[in-house]
C-alpha cells in the first residue's frame, strides 16, 4: 500500500506541474509559473507550488478529520476522501472525453470519421464507466442489476457536492474564456497536445 501510495503521489505531482508550468508558459495562469531552474531546468515555481498545495491540502485535512475524531483517524480517512473525490472527477472526465470524441470526429474529422472507432467505442467507455460514477456517488439502487449501494458516511458525503461546485466552476470558466478570449482555447488545445 504504501508503495503504490508513493508511486501514485509521485505521478499526480509530475502530471499537474507539467499542466501548472504548461498553462503558466501560455499565459493562461500567471507567468509565474512558467519560471525554469537555471541549472536543473525544471519549472520551479510550478513544483513549489503543488508541493505547497498537496501538503497543505493533505496537513489541513489530516488535522480537520482528526479533530472531528473520525474512527478512522485524521491521514487514513483523507486519503479515502481525496480517493472518493478523484473517483468522481476521474470517471466525469473520462466520460466528457468520451463524449467529445464522438462530437469532434463527427463535426471537426467528418472525413476520418469510423463509426465504431468513434462512436460505438467512445459509447461503449460512457456506459462502462456509469457502474463506477455510481460506485463512487454511493446511496442509490442500480435497477438493472439490482445493486443497491450504501449512502456515503460522514465525511465522505459531502464529496459529491464539492465535486458537482468544481465540475461546475470548470464549465463556468470554459464559457467565460470563450466568450472573452477565444484563442485562449486553442492555447488549452496546445498546452494539452504538445509533446
Amino acid at each position: 500500500i504504501l508503495n503504490s501510495s508513493l508511486a501514485n503521489a509521485s505521478a499526480g505531482a509530475n502530471a499537474s506541474t507539467r499542466v501548472i508550468f504548461a498553462l503558466g508558459r501560455v499565459s493562461l495562469l500567471p507567468r509565474w509559473f512558467a519560471a525554469v531552474h537555471e541549472t536543473h531546468r525544471t519549472p520551479m515555481n510550478a513544483v513549489h507550488f503543488q508541493g505547497v498545495l498537496g501538503i497543505g491540502l493533505a496537513v489541513a485535512l489530516g488535522l480537520l478529520f482528526q479533530s472531528q475524531g473520525q474512527t478512522l483517524g485524521g491521514p487514513l480517512t483523507t486519503y479515502v476522501w481525496i480517493g472518493y473525490a478523484l473517483g468522481l472527477l476521474f470517471a466525469a472526465m473520462y466520460v466528457a472525453v468520451n463524449l467529445a470524441v464522438i462530437g469532434f470526429y463527427y463535426r471537426e474529422r467528418r472525413s476520418d470519421f469510423s463509426p465504431i472507432k468513434h462512436l460505438v467505442v467512445p459509447i461503449l467507455g460512457i456506459v462502462l464507466l456509469i457502474p463506477a460514477f455510481l460506485g463512487v456517488l454511493g446511496g442509490l439502487t442500480i435497477p438493472f442489476f439490482d445493486i443497491t449501494l450504501d449512502p456515503l458516511k460522514t465525511p465522505y458525503d459531502v464529496v459529491p457536492l464539492i465535486v458537482l461546485v468544481w465540475m461546475i466552476l470548470g464549465v463556468v470558466a470554459y464559457f467565460v474564456l470563450r466568450s472573452r478570449t477565444p484563442a485562449a482555447l486553442t492555447r488549452i488545445g496546445d498546452v494539452m497536445t504538445e509533446g
